[in-house]
Formats: C-alpha cells, sequence, structure tokens
C-alpha cells in the first residue's frame, strides 16, 4: 500500500466529538498533512503524517488538511480525532487477520498497517477492532494505562510456552511474538 498524496475520505466507526483531542496539535515545519492521514507526535511535539519510524507516538486521524510546507513548526495545527478507523491493511506475509483482533497493529505509512513492528522499527497505529471488506477498524489514538500504570498487551507465542513453568522473563523476537528471554536478554 501506498502513503497518502491527497485527500481521504476515511471510513470511522461513530461520530462521537468527544473523540476528537480537545487540544490542537501544531504541524510540524515542512509538513503536509493530507485529510485522513493517520498522525503522530514527532520528538519535538510536533504532528506528522505516521510512518514506520518508531520514534514517533501515533495519537488519531486527521479530520482536515494542513499544508505546512513551507510555515515553520507550529504555524498550522489541527484536531487529529481518535477512536475506530478504517486504515488499509498491509499485505503478503504481515496482513492483519481476524486472529489479530484484540492485539496491536502497527504503522507501515499514514494510510496502512500491520501485523508486526518490524523488529521495532514501527510505531504501534492501535488495536485492532475487525478486520473486513473495508480494511482494518483500529482503535487509533492513546490507550490509558489502568490504575497501577500497566498496558495490557496481546502478542502470539512463538513457541509453546506452557510447559516453561511460571514466572520466567520473556522477551519480543522480530516478529512480534512472545519467546523466552535467554541469559545474555
Amino acid at each position: 500500500m501506498t502513503a497518502l498524496a491527497a485527500n481521504f475520505s476515511r471510513r470511522s466507526m461513530g461520530d462521537d466529538a468527544m473523540l476528537v483531542l480537545a487540544l490542537a496539535i501544531g504541524v510540524a515545519a515542512s509538513t503536509h498533512i493530507y485529510q485522513g492521514s493517520l498522525c503522530a507526535i514527532n520528538q519535538s511535539g510536533y504532528l506528522v503524517p505516521a510512518s514506520a519510524d518508531a520514534s514517533l507516538h501515533v495519537v488519531g486521524v486527521a479530520e482536515d488538511e494542513a499544508d505546512n510546507s513551507s510555515g515553520s513548526a507550529g504555524a498550522l495545527s489541527i484536531r487529529p480525532r481518535k477512536g475506530p478507523h478504517y486504515l488499509t491493511n498491509s499485505s503478503s506475509t504481515d496482513a492483519i487477520t481476524d486472529a489479530d483482533i484484540g492485539r496491536w497493529c502497527y504503522v507501515v505509512d499514514d494510510n496502512t498497517v500491520a501485523r508486526t513492528s518490524n523488529g521495532g522499527a514501527r510505531p504501534a497505529a492501535g488495536v485492532v477492532a475487525g478486520v473486513d471488506s473495508f480494511g482494518v477498524l483500529v482503535e487509533v489514538g492513546t490507550h490509558p494505562a489502568g490504575a497501577d500504570g500497566a498496558i495490557d498487551v496481546l502478542f502470539p507465542a512463538g513457541a509453546d510456552l506452557s510447559t516453561t513453568g511460571q514466572f520466567l522473563f520473556v522477551k519480543l523476537n522480530g516478529s512480534s511474538q512472545i519467546v523466552l528471554a535467554d541469559t545474555a536478554g
């Protein structure tokens, strides 16, 4: 799939005005965000189209276009909408299926999500809510932690872990699967 090169009327679920972030976020310098783009905040705190850059934090989908191509950082701002949005599914072995519902998916570009983080190279886009003919329904935006600060995340096991015992350290492998951590990890 490809990143957006024009405005796109993105299909979403629900029409709750509370899903729009309360504050507008400044757009990064030399940046063009199209309507319908999956948006992220960069390390400088400015909004950019989401991409396969692990330093980005996805916050929502742009409801409006913001062409700050010739402007300085923060010269324009928009309010991304969080919540369930349909995004394009990645192709081949990284495609999202019904088996991934309830699991995190990852940004390929501002229009496309994939099943894996590509070895930690992609930021999380959100949680998969469904897969159908419209694409992948992703719960996009900030996900609050529990009272203890923990976030429940589901990952598939990369091996049978049922016979190895309890309370062992695990890690994510390059395919975003849980495996036993070795003594070096």
